[in-house]
C-alpha cells in the first residue's frame, strides 16, 4: 500500500496525480512481450492502439482507495478498480480465453459493430458497476458499461472524468496493489 497521497486541482489534476501514484509517468513504456502472448494465447492479435494503451498502462496499481482512512481499508473493496490485462489476478488465461470467447462474445461483436472496427478487450473499471474497456487500431476507448450503455472517449482522463466530476469532495488516494 502506498502512503495517501494529496489531491487538489481540476479534475484532470486529481486524475492525473491518481494515475502517478499507481505509478504512471508520462512516456512510460512497459514490455509487451508477455502482453502479447496473453492475447495470442487466445488467438488474438493486438491492434495499434491497443497495444499504445496497454504499453503505458498496463502494470498500474488496480485498486484506488479514496478518502478510506488505511486502516478502514482492510477487507473493503476499493473505490475504483482499474484492472488492465493481463492484470495476475482474475484475468488469467484459464479464465480470459473462454470467457472472451464465449462469454462476451456477443458484447465484442456489438460493440465492434458501434466503433465500426474489430476491437479487443483491454480493461475493466469500475467497482459495484464494472464497466469493459475495448480498444481497436486507434486510441479512441470504446466502454461497456454494465448498463448496456456504449460510451467513447479520447484518452485515459476523458473515461474517469465523470468519476471525479461528480465527487469533488475527494481529497486523497492510497493504493493497493492485489
Amino acid at each position: 500500500m502506498t502512503d495517501r497521497v494529496l489531491l487538489t486541482g481540476s479534475s484532470e489534476e486529481r486524475i492525473k496525480t491518481c494515475l502517478e501514484a499507481a505509478g504512471w509517468h508520462k512516456g512510460r513504456r512497459v514490455d509487451m512481450t508477455g502482453i502479447r502472448r496473453f492475447y495470442a494465447s487466445g488467438g488474438i492479435t493486438l491492434p495499434a492502439g491497443a497495444v499504445r494503451f496497454l504499453r503505458e498502462y498496463h502494470g498500474l496499481t488496480r485498486s484506488w482507495y479514496l478518502n478510506i482512512p488505511l486502516e478502514k481499508q482492510a477487507g473493503r473493496a476499493p473505490d475504483i478498480e482499474f484492472s488492465v490485462f493481463p492484470d495476475g489476478g482474475w484475468a488469467t488465461e484459464s479464465y480470459f480465453k473462454p470467457c472472451y470467447a464465449e462469454e462476451y462474445a456477443e458484447d465484442l461483436k456489438t460493440i465492434s459493430d458501434c466503433a465500426g472496427e474489430p476491437l479487443v478487450w483491454v480493461a475493466s473499471i469500475g467497482y459495484y458497476y464494472s464497466d469493459s474497456v475495448y480498444m481497436g487500431s486507434t486510441d479512441k476507448l470504446f466502454v461497456l458499461r454494465d448498463d448496456g450503455v456504449i460510451r467513447t472517449y479520447y484518452s485515459v482522463t476523458d473515461m474517469l472524468m465523470w468519476d471525479f466530476d461528480h465527487h469533488p469532495g475527494w481529497e486523497y488516494v492510497t493504493m493497493r496493489q492485489d
